[in-house]
């Protein structure tokens, strides 16, 4: 595919193959493109007889075959067909009505389109336009468009060019204001002219795709690729100049084409740009502005490989978003008691960020100073439309102070950290490739349904705040972030609230408290009527599933490190559906989730009777009661005291009656293992004394015969001077018996006392459990 031949062969739009980047590194074909690990699908279209199955058939065989088929059935093309072996799948097409069925499933597959028609016959042109064109758009409107000026041979009969000319500028009027088209390429299958060139450029249409990248009708960059490359020249500007001096364009080559400028190749490329663009050159480097018109001449020549080699390097994706491979460095899936806060260092390089903004030194960031920042990012994930219901400490109208442009950061790490990690990529910091996304973000632990941990390591904990229409919830939310009555650029009604809480200790924490809707609750507590409570026990455990936890606009209980249920100390109806609030929430938390009762509007005082009720309440329940009012601005030891709830909450967790019977079915449990034990202790004792008191019977027994044993010989021997043999064999006889009775009489008094003391064992242990001992 020689430069000439592209060049002077091909349309409007034609994208030549020039031999290198910034005039050095060549960029592989297919390097990190999207194309590279899967059989890349093409599919051609046209009118009949215009040359498509001698196109494809030419292109495979490398020979014109005479009398092709009507339609060729798919065809794959060898892998040495590209520079890097990605394999190609070519299906033919039918442009008889009845097939159309069938091609626009050959469409929605295909990769690339390739459109056909006859130089001779304007007709095929003009179906271009009126026909392909809007069916391809209608099935797949992404997919890049190449067109092919079958049968040039014939033109090449003419004597002079201007039929050429024609076609040419009929083509380019035809095409004008079609997007999706890339290149336009004359070619012949009858003497083999820029047939695999056709295919080689679809090929480099999926590799390399345009449309991202350039406004081929505007002629222009795509606001993508302006933020993604305006990225990439801020973190190649290492010194944070606003150019690119010679070391860092040299750097900037070897990472992304492994291959250095000489001093005469910086040289003219600095030279290429001044001619086009003054500004784009300083004495410093090459500015922002020269670095964009490089890589729009590298689209223009036709060099998209160029581009899409620096935008992969730097981790881009198809899309001009940082991709999977980048993100998914981390493990995301994480366990109930873990979760993801900002680390220093991420917190320490906002910092910096924000003075870098923060023009005119005033300490404050503007909404338009905040877009510039984040003129990187695409798009950011919070707009002034999405924080419109979120008050922010240290917010002064759309004007920011350092500690709200940080307490939006850890606001959005805590509800979406995948996301924010990316958000802090698009700044420029992690690497090219996000090899140091592991350094920004740190891995905490959250609250354990054991209630045994120590959160005092954490800097970021979220409160959900739930309570009936009217109790103040509004007033707790606007009271962290430092707002006591709405005001312009703040909502009446927030859904959530963020700011700084310091601690006892003088340690300073980032509190989150999210207000849990009206309606979200009464849903939720009427599918808890409605289902009987939650099963004892908890049902689901940290993250609900129980019978309470029904409602699927309920938000996920094991995001909330603490929860506060608010009521009116002037109203028992108020207070009466906060209780029951707590015991629904607490029990489809799984019984984990520390709790606390807040009498709002303190100030105006509590009856005896309802303070009795509410006494009683919080005893049998056992979580605190913390009255407060906002007219004598206590609000602050309340948000004190829910981060100390968060950080130690195994004291707080509520009593509530599925895990009081949880505890008394252990209690039982503990008691009948007791008692199963003492019953095993028992038959072992008995087992024993009767295996004592049988051993020791026969060891008397054998003592007894082995005296009489020996007794006789003695009496023979007496026998033989006395007479007196039968007496004292008499004797002797006679007294075994004894021995043994007496033996035996012993052996079952120790028995009787042992049955004696396990009974009164047995009468003790029945007693304990309400029996009566038995006759």
């Amino acid at each position: 595919n020689s430069n000439s031949s592209s060049s002077n062969s091909s349309y409007s739009s034609s994208r030549s193959v020039g031999s290198g980047c910034m005039s050095g590194g060549m960029a592989s074909l297919g390097s990190g493109g999207s194309g590279a690990a899967h059989t890349v699908r093409v599919c051609v279209l046209g009118d009949a007889q215009t040359g498509k199955t001698s196109l494809i058939s030419t292109a495979a065989n490398d020979t014109f075959d005479e009398r092709p088929p009507p339609v060729l059935p798919p065809v794959r093309l060898p892998r040495d067909f590209s520079p890097d072996g990605v394999p190609m799948l070519i299906t033919d097409t039918s442009s008889r009505p009845e097939d159309s069925a069938a091609v626009e499933l050959a469409i929605l597959h295909a990769d690339a389109i390739v459109v056909c028609f006859d130089a001779r016959r304007q007709a095929t042109l003009d179906s271009i336009r009126t026909d392909w064109y809007p069916r391809v758009q209608a099935v797949k409107p992404d997919v890049p468009v190449i067109l092919a000026c079958c049968k040039s041979d014939l033109l090449a009969d003419t004597q002079d060019g201007h039929e050429i000319q024609a076609i040419r500028e009929r083509v380019e009027a035809a095409v004008q204001d079609l997007s999706h088209v890339e290149v336009c390429l004359n070619c012949s299958s009858h003497t083999l002219r820029m047939v695999t060139d056709v295919f080689y450029y679809a090929l480099k249409s999926v590799l390399y795709p345009l449309q991202p990248l350039y406004d081929r009708i505007e002629k222009r960059l795509r606001p993508l690729c302006v933020r993604a490359l305006k990225r990439i020249f801020i973190m190649c500007d290492t010194d944070g100049d606003g150019a690119l001096s010679d070391a860092e364009l040299n750097g900037f080559q070897e990472l992304c084409f492994k291959v250095a400028l000489q001093d005469d190749e910086l040289q003219n490329l600095k030279h290429v740009v001044l001619a086009k663009m003054p500004n784009g050159v300083l004495d410093r480097g090459l500015t922002l502005e020269g670095f964009l018109f490089l890589h729009v001449l590298f689209i223009e020549r036709g060099r998209l490989e160029s581009t899409w080699a620096v935008l992969r390097t730097f981790g881009y994706n198809d899309a001009l978003h940082l991709s999977d491979e980048v993100l998914d460095r981390l493990q995301w899936a994480l366990p109930p008691d873990a979760t993801y806060e900002l680390s220093g260092g991420a917190v320490e390089f906002l910092r910096r960020a924000f003075a870098a903004a923060d023009e005119d030194g005033d300490g404050l960031l503007t909404w338009h100073q905040l877009e510039r920042m984040y003129s990187t990012i695409p798009p950011p994930m919070w707009t002034a439309e999405q924080w419109a219901h979120v008050l922010v400490s240290g917010m002064y109208g759309q004007a920011h102070k350092l500690d709200a442009f940080l307490l939006k950061w850890h606001y959005a790490m805590l509800q979406n950290p995948r996301a924010t990690l990316a958000q802090l990529l698009y700044l420029g910091v992690g690497g090219p490739s996000g090899a140091g996304a592991d350094a920004l973000l740190v891995r905490k632990t959250r609250r354990r349904r054991d209630r045994r941990a120590d959160l005092a390591a954490r800097n970021v904990f979220h409160c959900y705040v739930f309570g009936p229409r009217g109790c103040g919830k509004s007033s707790l939310l606007r009271a962290l972030a430092g707002s006591p009555a709405p005001s312009d650029g703040c909502p009446e009604q927030p859904a959530a609230a963020v700011g700084y809480v310091v601690l006892e200790d003088s340690t300073e924490k980032v509190l989150v408290m999210s207000e849990i809707a009206d309606d979200i609750i009464s849903e939720f507590m009427m599918l808890q009527r409605i289902s009987g409570g939650a099963p004892a026990g908890g049902g689901g455990g940290m993250g609900g599933g129980g019978k309470a936890r029904l409602s699927s606009s309920m938000p996920d209980l094991t995001r909330a490190d603490v929860a506060a249920f608010l009521f009116d100390c002037s109203s028992e109806e108020s207070f009466r559906a906060a209780a029951e609030m707590l015991v629904a929430v607490s029990t489809a938390a799984g019984d984990s989730l520390p709790c606390a009762l807040v009498a709002c509007k303190d100030d105006l005082g509590m009856a005896q009777a309802m303070e009795d009720e509410v006494a009683s309440a919080c005893l049998e329940l056992a979580v605190p009661l913390v009255p407060v009012s906002a007219a004598s601005n206590e609000l602050s030891w309340l948000l004190r005291r829910l981060v100390s709830m968060s950080i130690r909450p195994e004291g707080y967790i509520p009593i509530t009656p599925a895990r009081r019977a949880q505890r008394q079915f252990w209690r039982q449990a503990g008691t009948y293992g007791l008692a199963a034990a003492a019953v095993a202790a028992t038959g072992g004792l008995l087992y024993y004394l009767y295996a004592s008191t049988a051993s020791t019977s026969q060891q008397r027994a054998d003592s007894q015969q082995g005296h009489d044993v020996h007794g006789g010989p003695r009496s023979w021997s007496s026998a033989a001077g006395s007479s007196g043999i039968g007496a004292g064999g008499g004797g002797n006889i006679s007294g075994a018996p004894a021995g043994g009775s007496a033996a035996a009489a012993g052996g079952g008094a120790s028995l009787s006392d042992g049955v004696a003391s396990i009974s009164s064992s047995l009468s003790l242990l029945g007693q304990s459990f309400g029996f009566s001992r038995p006759p």
